[in-house]
């Protein structure tokens, strides 16, 4: 009996032994393991020696079997210990790695964050600061981690600090608040702070976390937005919000109350057809429609405001669909345009009356050039056969020299009447044109040869550069001699003596480009834009002015426009002045 329960016990240490061995291996704890087996193993071999002296030689040793009992049980319960003091350090095992994982996501998290995060104990001891925060005051973990949070501050922010840690409790552990300071650039930087106090079990805040993130970019947004809502609403123009389904106003500024009459209460109770009268909602949602569909993302219209007393004014309205806001709205700037409709009314009035008063003008130069005529031929005939004598001699030799001298008055005059019936006529387009096509070289020689005889008297050389192919030009045959004679007459009259004038023509771009150059006496730079204008002449000085209308050159402008032409003088005082035609020619015709 004694033998059996040695056996017993020898197997259940030595098993101990072994399970030992193996939580090692479980545990990590390797020393502690290592002498528990160790001691397991001793026993073991202990009971093994009593047990080959019981068997050996049963009748010199008798072991006591209460003794061994209790060694039986103990064995027993070593071997029961090791069993189950495995899955126990197994359990803590993977709750310690979970934690492990668990603190790293937690640190992980942390440190990603955008905000500064930093715990401290009640003494103002930092024990935890995230990358953020180290970012933010330019330092490592090591050079803010174990320094007092305190020591930073000012006196009063420190009070301050402490005041709001003595009113967190465990109830409510948390308090947020705003700060702002001069950055290192002298911007203003602003900050919020949440401060969580964290207690023991018996109530007591034992360390502090603080979270503090840069609201500096939203601060700046909203003094922008207020300064903003500040214009808007100071705005003189009528600014309104009104609801994209329903139409009825939900927002207006006070130049649109001041305007309208009416208070903004009183504005939520109507739509934009209420105070356009003209303006059904049939045409009102024909007008937005662009808007709606995304055809167009802003549109502007014109129309008829009525105020809250009846009185009604003309309105531009530029309408704006914000579809990103829920619900959807319309924004309108209204701009009153009382005044610029009626500047505009009184512009168009006044152009009226100067076109008709132009108009009466004309029509009175043209009868009076009509009656003019009649007595000059009559005083041109007459003259011309007393020059000619022809009813015999006149008498005294005077009396020959005096009827020249009426005759080429009568003519000079005769021109002058003619000059002005053709402004006449043209300002009160009354001169019809009849285009054909014509050759520029024969067109410019034959009126060049019109004007040799002037140019040679004066003693001004007269030349011609034109190339034997150009481009027929398709033009009125009258008008087109008449730029020319114009242009040739102005070139030798402003022409001193031994001077040169030149008369050119090419292709530019499709069209006749014709050019009279001479090297007279110029014109002024600030005379140059007047001109063209009638009754203007070139050279204001009386005792140097030559005889005429002022009209040859506006008789040019306007003949060239009727040919849809234009006409540019470039002049330099002393050394000449240089006219260009340009004159379309849709001809390709080579002549």
């Amino acid at each position: 009996m004694v033998a059996t329960v040695l056996l017993v016990s020898i197997l259940l240490q030595f098993g101990a032994a072994a399970l030992a061995l193996r939580l090692v291996f479980v545990t990590g704890r390797w020393w502690a393991w290592v002498l528990i087996a160790l001691a397991l193993t001793l026993m073991g071999i202990r009971r093994s020696i009593t047990l080959y002296r019981v068997v050996i030689d049963e009748s010199s040793f008798s072991p006591d079997l209460t003794a061994e009992l209790v060694a039986l049980s103990i064995s027993l319960l070593m071997l029961l210990g090791t069993l189950l003091i495995g899955p126990i350090f197994k359990k803590n095992q993977s709750i310690k790695q979970k934690l492990d994982e668990t603190k790293r996501q937690y640190q992980a998290v942390v440190e990603d964050q955008t905000e500064m995060i930093s715990r401290h104990l009640s003494d103002g001891t930092r024990t935890f600061v995230n990358d953020s925060y180290c970012t933010y005051h330019g330092e490592n973990r090591e050079q803010l981690i174990g320094q007092s949070v305190y020591a930073e501050l000012a006196e009063d922010d420190l009070k301050r600090l402490k005041d709001i840690y003595n009113s967190l409790t465990a109830e409510k552990p948390s308090s947020e608040y705003e700060i702002s300071f001069a950055g290192p650039n002298g911007e203003m930087i602003w900050q919020v702070w949440t401060k969580r106090a964290i207690f023991n079990e018996s109530g007591q805040a034992i360390e502090y976390q603080s979270v503090g993130r840069d609201v500096s970019a939203h601060k700046r947004t909203e003094t922008l937005n207020a300064r903003l809502g500040r214009i808007v609403e100071q705005s003189l123009n009528e600014i309104y919000v009104f609801d994209a389904e329903t139409l009825y106003f939900l927002q207006a500024n006070h130049g649109a109350q001041a305007n309208l009459g009416y208070s903004m209460a009183e504005l939520h109770e109507l739509t934009p057809l209420d105070i356009k009268p003209n303006i059904t909602h049939e045409m009102f949602e024909q007008i937005i429609g662009p808007l709606r569909d995304g055809t167009e993302e802003k549109i502007m219209f014109e129309a008829v405001h009525r105020r809250k007393g009846g009185s009604e004014y003309d309105a531009e309205i530029h309408l704006q669909l914000i579809k990103s806001e829920t619900p959807q709205v319309f924004v309108a700037i209204i701009k009153d345009i009382s005044e610029h409709k009626r500047a505009e009314e009184l512009l168009r009035s006044a152009l009226v009356e100067a076109e008709r008063a132009n108009r009466a003008k004309s029509e009175f130069l043209a009868t009076m050039s009509h009656e003019f005529r009649t007595p000059l031929n009559a005083i041109l005939g007459f003259s011309e056969m007393l020059r000619a004598q022809y009813f015999g001699p006149l008498g005294a030799k005077n009396y020959h020299e005096y009827a020249k001298d009426i005759h080429d008055s009568g003519k000079h005059m005769l021109e002058l009447v003619n000059d002005v019936l053709d402004i006449a006529a043209i300002e009160a387009g009354k001169r019809s044109l009849y285009k054909e096509g014509l050759s520029v070289v024969e067109l410019l020689e034959n009126c060049v040869r019109n004007f040799e005889k002037a140019a040679s008297k004066k003693g001004v050389g007269l030349s011609i550069n034109v190339p034997k192919r150009l481009p027929s030009l398709y033009a009125d045959r009258r008008s087109s001699i008449q730029i020319i004679h114009n242009l040739l007459s102005n070139a030798v009259k402003f022409t001193n003596q031994n001077g040169v004038v030149s008369i050119s023509a090419s292709v530019a771009d499709r069209d006749i480009e014709i050019k009279v150059v001479d090297s007279g006496i110029g014109i002024p730079s600030e005379q140059l834009p007047g001109v063209t204008e009638p009754f203007v002449q070139m050279d204001s000085n009386p005792h140097t002015a030559e005889e005429g209308t002022g009209l040859g050159l506006s008789i040019v402008k306007s003949l060239v426009e009727a040919h849809n032409g234009t006409l540019a003088i470039d002049s330099v005082v002393g050394k000449g002045t240089s006219v260009t035609v340009m004159l379309p020619s849709p001809e390709t015709e080579i002549i």
